[in-house]
């Protein structure tokens, strides 16, 4: 358009320039003829040559302009028909777009378009729902590999900058990506290069197909197949899978076994190859089977080509492939030979089957047994008395609808999931009888099997324990009471006063007798004065620390005198005579009363007495145990004066129970020697009379002198190593150190445990006393190490000093804490260990922590002996 213009502007100015120029000569030539015949003026003529000169520029620039606004009319018309197209142009670009980016967001696979700078342009909601992350989320593809990739980024991020270099579609394979829930999926990527977009970035498009299920459906097949391999190939019984041409596709060990064919591969080989003596009867069953026609036979004889003959169960089915069509067919056989051996056996083991119900029926435990849906099978008569029901009602009958059972401690899914690994549980359980009364059961549960170790069933033994937890129960609440029975008697041994001793037995009785108030009186008779200990445990009485008041002899005193306990139900009602002490108790609430004397050597010299505000509250067992503080607290009084007789006492029993150990080792070592001397000679005489009738006896039925001989020998053995066990005679021939070679020797052979023996000028004989002490230490210590240590290595050090000598036996095993009071820590072996080393005045130390071993450490004084 400016060039046009700019073309108008000097054709204008041109015409101008020639008409003004012709207008001038023309005019002028006219003029001049004009005036020479003409009557006017030359003003006048001068005007109008200019007129006629406005008039003719002004028609002519009319019909120019006229011409130019037509011409500017068709260009403008031209070009808003070519702005119209543009705009339908851009318009259907912009639909166009739309409708890409429309179809690549709803595009069922996940689809993503992005430029080179790393902005998604645009993503499919599939790519969106598959991965769960959201389009904030996914706004560059740095956040996509980020997110998708972790570590592994970098190197993809290098792949998908490669893609904008391309020239067409790349296949860029199968990449595993993390989804936002954390977990992961298998997709395989198409990638495209797309040119440039309207701001001049190269784009490129990429869409994925999601091949996770495909890879697991995938591995799944390839599970199937190799289950069903190992189904085929491990089967129980003779399988083969053969396809229509009657090859071999999959065949049994148990059929290669059966049909004796060795570890030759016969898949791909023909059935009929294989076994050329196949009958034409049995060919035309396989054809059946291939025609979809299951064929079978119970017993069938089948003579092989060796000769050799073959009793057999078979059966031939069709198996059909996943489009319906038939594939081949499946052979299941068995050998069934031998089923009049076993049927023979079978009878032998249902007699057998029958002693045994008949011994089950008359035990006094409740037997049951079930099958593998624990259906009731067999239920005996203790089973019948126990529970009430008889075996006619139970037979058949589900175990869990008839026996209701519970498990005091909750622990049913853990007994369970135990009998389920182990194949056994023991345990207690509450069970119920017919008419619901509870039942405490110890219960013995274990699986039954049958000849191929495949579980058939289970077998219970139940036990009617609620006498043993009554009994368990009792034996409980006596212990509570002797506990505190046991703490009250400490209480008194190391209280130093009457005041001290009054005050403990009366808080700790409360413990035994909720009352509400306790006494306790001391009479004085020389006095006539009695004192009242008084512990309140009520609100509502004041507390004394003790009371006076003269001693009066009534008929309670006469009852307490003659060792009875006095029990008052109701003291409201009491006939007998009220002390003005009575009454005031009964004023202030106290309605019932239990008192129990005080005698040493049948003199009274006290009484205990316990209060309460309910009538008939005391019973017999609260006497009973009131009447045993009592005695405690008697024998408490009492032994203050028996002191030094008891010190005296433990002197003489610390003597008589050195001299207890002495006999006790002379009467091992007799005992010892008399099964060496005696004993083993008459074995050894009886071993020799066996060997000369051996001699003279038919050589060639010697089984019975030999298993005799054998007997003999082996009693021999048994009777030389209890007479080691008991006292080995070279303890006392040879002394200690040899001894102990001798037996850790030996305790090595048995247990397998390796000791290390070290000792140190220890080359002189001790008293026997010492030597025998540490002997049975070291074999005691070296014991517990075999029974608790669970190690497989022990050190025994052995040492002596000029008035002392010392041994310490020391492992790595588990070790227990030693400080705490528990089993490991009392238990008699231990407790043996110190009082043996006390006999011999010395001391044991054992040190042990849970995990770090255990040292046992023995030192005993001693005058040497030359």
């Amino acid at each position: 358009m400016p060039k046009l213009l700019s073309r108008f502007d000097i054709r204008i100015t041109l015409l101008y320039f020639l008409a003004a120029s012709a207008w001038i000569i023309a005019s002028d030539t006219m003029l001049n003829s004009l005036l020479t015949n003409s009557a006017l003026g030359a003003d006048v003529l001068n005007m109008l040559k200019g007129l006629g000169f406005v008039a003719v520029t002004t028609t002519l620039l009319y019909i120019l302009l006229r011409r130019e606004r037509r011409l500017r009319l068709d260009q403008q018309v031209a070009l808003d028909a070519e702005n119209e197209k543009s705009r339908s142009y851009y318009s259907e670009m912009e639909m166009s777009e739309q409708r890409f980016r429309k179809a690549v967001e709803e595009a069922p696979l996940p689809v993503i378009i992005f430029a080179e700078d790393g902005e998604i342009l645009s993503i499919s909601r599939a790519w969106l729902e598959i991965t769960g992350y959201t389009r904030q989320q996914l706004k560059t593809i740095d956040d996509w590999t980020a997110f998708a990739y972790s570590d592994q980024k970098q190197a993809v991020k290098a792949i998908i900058d490669g893609l904008f270099t391309l020239t067409g579609r790349i296949d860029e394979g199968e990449f595993t990506i993390r989804c936002a829930d954390g977990s992961k999926r298998i997709w395989s990527f198409s990638s495209t290069p797309l040119g440039r977009s309207a701001d001049g970035r190269r784009v490129a498009i990429s869409m994925a197909a999601d091949m996770t299920d495909f890879q697991r459906n995938a591995q799944q097949l390839r599970e199937n197949e190799e289950m069903l391999r190992l189904f085929i190939e491990h089967a129980p019984a003779a399988l083969a899978m053969l396809d229509n041409d009657m090859r071999y596709l999959a065949v049994s060990r148990r059929c290669m076994t059966d049909y004796r064919l060795g570890s030759r591969n016969i898949v791909g080989l023909s059935h009929y190859d294989v076994f050329p003596e196949i009958p034409d009867h049995w060919r035309a069953i396989h054809k059946k089977a291939l025609e979809g026609e299951s064929q079978k036979a119970d017993d069938e004889l089948f003579t092989r080509s060796d000769g050799t003959l073959q009793r057999l169960h078979w059966e031939v089915h069709p198996w059909h492939t996943g489009e319906g069509a038939i594939g081949g067919i499946i052979i299941f056989t068995e050998d069934i030979t031998e089923r009049a051996n076993a049927q023979a056996a079978l009878r032998e083991s249902e007699a057998q089957i029958r002693y045994q119900a008949n011994l089950i029926e008359s035990v006094s435990d409740a037997v049951i047994s079930t099958d593998s849906e624990f259906r009731i099978r067999s239920w005996n008569k203790a089973a019948q008395h126990l529970y009430g029901w008889t075996a006619d009602e139970v037979i058949g009958k589900p175990l869990n609808q008839i026996v209701i059972t519970s498990y005091p401690n909750g622990d049913g899914d853990d007994a369970l999931a135990s009998f389920r690994r182990d194949g056994l549980w023991r345990g207690e359980v509450i069970q119920h009888h017919r008419d619901g009364t509870p039942i405490d059961i110890m219960s013995s549960v274990s699986l039954t099997f049958d000849s191929a170790g495949n579980p058939t069933g289970a077998v219970g033994i139940n036990r009617d324990i609620r006498e043993r937890k009554r009994a368990e129960q009792n034996l409980k609440s006596l212990n509570q009471r002797l506990t505190i029975l046991r703490r009250i008697d400490g209480e008194i041994i190391k209280a130093s006063t009457p005041e001290m001793i009054t005050r403990t037995v009366l808080q700790h009785i409360r413990e035994l007798i909720p009352c509400e108030v306790a006494t306790m009186t001391l009479v004085d008779k020389q006095e006539q004065l009695a004192t009242i200990f008084m512990l309140d445990v009520s609100d509502t009485m004041p507390s004394h620390p003790h009371l006076q008041r003269p001693h009066i002899r009534d008929h309670m005193t006469e009852m307490l005198e003659k060792g009875l306990v006095v029990r008052i139900p109701d003291l409201a009602v009491f006939e007998d005579k009220r002390s003005a002490f009575m009454q005031r108790a009964i004023d202030e609430g106290i309605r019932a009363s239990l008192t129990a004397p005080l005698l040493i050597h049948n003199r009274l010299f006290g009484h205990i007495s316990l209060a309460s505000k309910t009538p008939g509250f005391f019973s017999d067992e609260h006497s009973e145990i009131l009447s045993e503080v009592a005695d405690q607290l008697a024998v408490a009084f009492h032994n203050a004066e028996m002191l030094e007789t008891i010190r005296s006492n433990h002197q003489q029993l610390s003597v008589m129970s050195t001299r207890l150990v002495e006999a006790q080792e002379a009467e091992r070592a007799h005992i010892a020697r008399e099964l060496h001397d005696e004993v083993g000679q008459s074995l050894t005489a009886l071993s020799l009379l066996l060997e000369m009738q051996q001699r003279q006896s038919d050589a060639d039925n010697p089984t019975n002198l030999n298993e005799a001989k054998s007997l003999v020998s082996d009693l021999t053995r048994r009777i030389r190593d209890i007479s080691l066990d008991l006292r080995p005679s070279m303890l006392d021939d040879l002394g200690l150190i040899p001894a102990l070679a001798w037996y850790l020797q030996r305790y090595q052979q048995q247990t397998r445990i390796t000791v290390d023996f070290k000792h140190s000028d220890v080359k002189q004989r001790f008293a026997p006393l010492i030597e025998t002490t540490l002997y049975r230490t070291v074999q005691e210590a070296l014991t517990n190490v075999a029974r608790y240590a669970r190690s497989d290595h022990a050190t025994v050090r052995l040492w002596a000093t000029a008035v002392a000598i010392h041994a310490q036996i020391e492992d790595t095993g588990v070790g227990f804490d030693a400080q705490a009071e528990g089993p490991m820590a009392n238990t008699g072996g231990l407790v043996g260990l110190r009082e043996r080393a006390q006999l011999a005045n010395g001391v044991c130390e054992i040190i042990s922590n849970p995990g770090e071993g255990t040292l046992v450490s023995v030192t005993i004084p001693f005058v040497p002996i030359h």
